[in-house]
């Protein structure tokens, strides 16, 4: 077995204890767990913000506290859908030994969390946010995006995480790019048969890549930003480049998108084989690869 995985409730229930009974005690509790100081890192690194631990998990738990005892029951039926099932989750994570390389050993685990993001993920754990809408709508998506987390867990041990700190000129903004594509196009691609089989495309991402039409227009778009950017000569960025990586990560996805469907042609022409090999050859063989296919 290459990746053992152990479901942690240890921080949810310290979040839950302070807002149940919000003293001083209970809140340096949070703080002193080793979830606190990773996703606090994790916001950092991704520039979410800018505030020290303290500052950053008391705007964080107010926000919660005040969304309501509507909010905190659905958050309680996540944390009992997932602890309901949990030799199930266990057991379906063995289906991501399928996408990585085997001669590493990795244990992690799946910390449960609320306030921060849909889901991210280090080289020791993953994170997934109960309070997240997409799993009140649909629980199922807690296991598909539990995999997805846990999958960048691996890719992260290979492949140390990039800091968009490091984006400095254009070269370096289509080198985080290219990182974060075969990243997020690994992981989405991940549990696309298995969403497919189980008839759940709930999330916008599978709707699209189940759509060739829609598949079509937006790699097209990616293309057309990767191929201008490598065209150009390497200057510094500007604030403008930036909105670049929105149009990647955020409202239109392009890197997940595009990532999952270049992911998706490698396993289905050259094999399963040669696309855990570029696992570990690194984001640049996704690009090379996918490029021999379409041009042969």
């Amino acid at each position: 077995m290459t990746l053992k995985v152990t479901i942690d409730t240890s921080f949810i229930d310290e979040v839950l204890t302070y807002l149940n009974i919000p003293n001083n005690e209970n809140f340096l509790t949070i703080l002193k767990h080793e979830a606190a100081k990773e996703i606090h890192d994790n916001a950092l690194l991704s520039q979410s913000t800018t505030k020290t631990i303290k500052e950053f998990w008391e705007e964080i738990i107010l926000k919660e506290k005040n969304k309501g005892p509507q909010y905190n029951q659905k958050i309680l039926s996540a944390l009992e859908y997932i602890i309901e099932r949990k030799n199930f989750f266990i057991k379906e994570f063995q289906e991501i030994e399928k996408f990585i390389p085997s001669e590493k050993n990795i244990k992690c685990k799946l910390y449960l969390m609320i306030g921060y993001d849909i889901g991210i993920a280090n080289k020791n754990n993953a994170y997934i946010n109960l309070g997240y809408p997409l799993f009140h709508k649909d629980p199922k998506e807690l296991l598909y995006f539990s995999m997805h987390e846990l999958h960048h867990v691996v890719y992260f041990n290979y492949h140390p995480i990039k800091s968009l700190n490091e984006i400095k000129t254009s070269l370096d903004l289509l080198n985080v790019i290219k990182y974060y594509t075969f990243l997020e196009g690994l992981a989405t691609y991940l549990t696309l048969n298995k969403r497919i089989q189980e008839q759940d495309l709930t999330f916008k991402d599978y709707k699209i890549l189940t759509n060739k039409r829609l598949t079509r227009k937006y790699t097209r778009e990616y293309f057309k930003i990767i191929s201008e950017l490598s065209l150009q000569a390497e200057r510094p960025v500007t604030a403008s480049d930036f909105d670049i990586l929105e149009q990647m990560s955020g409202g239109r996805r392009l890197w997940y998108i595009t990532g999952a469907y270049m992911v998706k042609t490698i396993d289905e022409i050259i094999g399963r084989d040669m696309l855990i090999k570029t696992m570990k050859y690194g984001p640049e063989s996704l690009f090379v690869y996918h490029k021999s296919i379409t041009y042969k």
